[in-house]
């Protein structure tokens, strides 16, 4: 939950010796999964640094699509979002 802006985000971070075995994605479709069908959220969004091209490919693969730049966090970051209604 990001209160400045009162919208949720899925987040996941993992230690390098993880990368590339599709745990980020596994555990990204999950939470998108959970937040709709368990939480019943109406909307999810994803934040990326632009040059974090994985983390963008994760998302994606959760269903997020990109909305475009914003800022968040005193940064601009690629914004990615699904809807309940999308799904």
């Amino acid at each position: 939950w990001l209160p400045e802006t009162e919208e949720t985000e899925v987040l996941y971070a993992l230690d390098q010796p993880y990368w590339g075995r599709g745990l980020a994605t596994e555990a990204a479709q999950f939470s998108v999964n959970y937040g709709f069908e368990t939480v019943g959220l109406v909307e999810i969004i994803g934040l990326v640094v632009p040059e974090n091209i994985a983390s963008a490919r994760v998302l994606e693969k959760s269903g997020l699509r990109i909305t475009g730049k914003a800022q968040y966090f005193g940064c601009e970051l690629l914004r990615y979002m699904v809807s309940a209604a999308d799904r």
